[in-house]
């Protein structure tokens, strides 16, 4: 099980093309509402992995995160975890 007091996932553009016109919309204006988050998420990957930094397309957001040892079948590619 997974418990968060607070939890944002923010998505890219590239990974927009798939949603219908509804949910682009409201993608596109959570990232504009949290840009300095992804832009300062983004730099500090670029500090230690450039290649992945220019190409994730998806970033969680937590406050007070307690998670379990799961296989997240939504994820399939992979992902660096920063506390």
């Amino acid at each position: 099980a997974i418990h968060a007091e607070n939890y944002m996932i923010l998505t890219s553009p590239a990974s927009w093309e798939k949603l219908g016109p509804n949910k682009r919309h409201k993608a596109e204006l959570k990232l504009n509402e949290n840009i300095t988050i992804w832009n300062l998420a983004k730099q500090v990957m670029a500090s230690v992995n450039e290649e992945f930094a220019e190409k994730y397309t998806a970033l969680a957001v937590t406050h007070n995160f307690i998670g379990s040892p799961h296989i997240d079948r939504q994820n399939v590619g992979p992902f660096y975890g920063l506390s």
